[in-house]
C-alpha cells in the first residue's frame, strides 16, 4: 500500500501533467490530422482555385445502377460523366443477374479501374431492394425461414 504522502505527489504530478501536456499534445495531434486531411487539396491551389475547380471528390456524384457492359460505352459513359461537371459516381454491379454474373462483375470491375484512371470519385455499393442489405432477395433465397 502507498503512503498517503506518495498519493497527494503523485495526484500533483498528475494534475500538472494534465493542465499542461494535454493541450500541448490536442494541438500537435491536430496539426497531423489536418496536415494528412487536406495535404493533397493544398496543395491545389488557393480556396478561390478548389472553388472554381473543385477537386473530384468535392463535386455531385452519379447514381449509376448499372454499367454498360461494353468497353466503348463505359468509356463514353465517363468521358460524359467528365464533360458533365460530375466528380464520379456511386454504383453497384449491374442489376441483371445481380450478385452473380461472372460477366456482370467483370464488366462492373472493369468500369470502375477506367473510372479511376479518369481521376473520378467512386462510392461502392449493395443496393438491390429494399431494405438494405438483403442482396437482392439472395441472402435469404435458401432460407425462407
Amino acid at each position: 500500500m502507498m503512503s498517503p504522502e506518495y498519493n497527494e505527489r503523485q495526484v500533483a504530478f498528475t494534475d500538472s501533467c494534465t493542465k499542461h501536456w494535454h493541450p500541448a499534445i490536442c494541438v500537435l495531434l491536430m496539426q497531423g490530422l489536418f496536415a494528412v486531411a487536406f495535404s493533397g487539396r493544398l496543395a491545389l491551389g488557393s480556396w478561390e482555385d478548389r472553388f472554381i475547380l473543385p477537386p473530384a471528390d468535392a463535386r455531385i456524384l452519379k447514381i449509376i445502377h448499372n454499367w454498360p457492359d461494353q468497353p466503348d460505352s463505359q468509356d463514353q459513359l465517363i468521358g460524359r460523366l467528365s464533360e458533365q461537371g460530375f466528380g464520379g459516381g456511386v454504383c453497384n454491379v449491374s442489376f441483371d443477374q445481380y450478385l452473380e454474373s461472372d460477366a456482370k462483375w467483370l464488366a462492373f470491375v472493369r468500369a470502375v479501374n477506367e473510372a479511376k484512371k479518369a481521376g473520378l470519385a467512386l462510392w461502392l455499393y449493395d443496393e438491390k431492394g429494399y431494405p438494405s442489405g438483403n442482396a437482392g432477395g439472395i441472402v435469404l433465397r435458401d432460407h425462407p425461414e
